[in-house]
């Protein structure tokens, strides 16, 4: 078998390692991302990403961790960062955003208010893919979008 099918329920917001390394640690150290937005009927979708050093025990209660919260509503996508480390520096980068459940290809994309913020945008059977992109995923972010 070289596929495993994924369902995955609408109103989801899913994230993954664009780079899979051999460990936890090694992932999390040098593992770009891609976020996944599966757009419910309403055109709404949420997710949390946690962060830790993939190393330490109890992280949670030591508040040694990061979330990232990602909210999508109409035609916007925002993430919030909630960082707990202290001194910690998570250096991994927003990659690409792939954005399923759009009605009709979008005529206007921007990144944080911008339209120069990456490489390229494809749109086929109502999914578009935005690539290129170098956001820090430490930073919060906005994506927008015009049909």
């Amino acid at each position: 078998m070289d596929t495993i099918p994924t369902f995955i329920r609408g109103g989801s917001v899913v994230v993954r390692h664009l780079n899979v390394a051999n460990s936890t640690s090694q992932t999390l150290r040098s593992g770009d991302y891609i976020v996944e937005v599966y757009l419910a009927a309403d055109k709404s979708a949420s997710g949390i990403l946690f962060v830790d050093d993939g190393v330490s025990v109890d992280t949670i209660s030591k508040d040694m961790y990061q979330t990232v919260s990602f909210n999508a509503s109409g035609t916007r996508i925002t993430s919030e960062v909630k960082l707990l480390y202290p001194g910690y520096n998570n250096t991994n980068t927003l990659r690409e955003i792939v954005i399923s459940g759009l009605e009709k290809a979008p005529t206007s994309v921007k990144i944080n208010e911008s339209e120069d913020d990456w490489t390229s945008q494809t749109y086929k059977d109502g999914i578009l893919h935005v690539t290129g992109l170098e956001l820090q995923m430490q930073k919060a972010f906005c994506v927008s979008y015009e049909s």
